[in-house]
């Protein structure tokens, strides 16, 4: 599961260790550029993520699940 820095934010760690941060905003929203697959579990409805690094150069992209309920 993907760290997060304040309610809005997700950080992602990708192959190469280049940290990036994303607002669930961007990423959760209908318009989001990423892929996602929504899946339920006991605790609510999760979304995997897959985040391109931000790193200049990194072609790395790193799945995470992410809580997107009240993003999207």
């Amino acid at each position: 599961m993907a760290n997060t820095t304040h309610p809005d934010m997700i950080e992602a760690t990708c192959a190469d260790g280049h940290i990036s941060y994303y607002n669930k905003h961007d990423v959760c929203g209908p318009h989001g550029i990423v892929w996602r697959k929504a899946q339920a579990e006991a605790s609510g409805a999760n979304d995997t993520l897959l985040l391109p690094c931000e790193h200049p150069g990194c072609q790395h992209k790193t799945s995470i699940i992410v809580d997107c309920r009240g993003y999207r």
